[in-house]
């Protein structure tokens, strides 16, 4: 490859308030932009003509992405009043967040197989959609998932330069040598 080795990582999360993932996800960010990969690794630049950090819908086009997800040790505390009205008796406080932990994503594959550090198995296991078929099947797949795949297009051969032809041709860019 002429333009070198490159790093792709992601993060992602659900529309539950309530999920850890949702809950951390700016911690997630910041572990994973400035702390590991700025910090730890020197990772400090762009893949030229795409952002360092963005949604992956405004990214470059890859094979994968590795990722991270948040683990948390959290302490509650749980209360009961027998007196209070019906639907108010039970209640529960966050008191402290003990230590948070981040690990590469467990994700599942197309076949419900576990996939660990990788974006899309991630990114399907939180849509709850497990046996989503690959792009080719796209009429049945969630419309966010196939959103994804868009910037995630796998690692069969010519995924990639069939990708980028596709999006510059709805630009009305024409890629000699291919013939659609």
């Amino acid at each position: 490859n002429i333009e070198g080795s490159i790093h792709c990582h992601g993060f992602a999360w659900t529309n539950d308030d309530y999920h850890m993932a949702n809950i951390y996800k700016g911690n997630n960010l910041f572990y994973v932009s400035m702390y590991d990969h700025m910090y730890q690794r020197g990772y400090v630049r762009n893949v030229p003509g795409a952002p360092m950090c963005a949604c992956a819908e405004n990214m470059a086009i890859v094979t994968r992405a590795d990722c991270t997800e948040i683990r948390a040790e959290e302490q509650f505390k749980f209360s009961w009043n027998a007196t209070a009205p019906d639907g108010e008796q039970a209640s529960m406080e966050l008191i402290k967040v003990k230590r948070l932990h981040f690990n590469a994503c467990q994700g599942k594959d197309a076949d419900n197989n576990n996939r660990d550090n990788d974006l899309e198995a991630y990114y399907r296991k939180l849509s709850n959609s497990q046996l989503t078929p690959r792009p080719s099947e796209s009429d049945t797949a969630t419309p966010d998932l196939n959103d994804l795949r868009m910037s995630l297009v796998g690692k069969e051969s010519g995924n990639c330069n069939k990708a980028i032809t596709e999006f510059l041709e709805t630009k009305g860019i024409k890629v000699p040598g291919t013939d659609n």
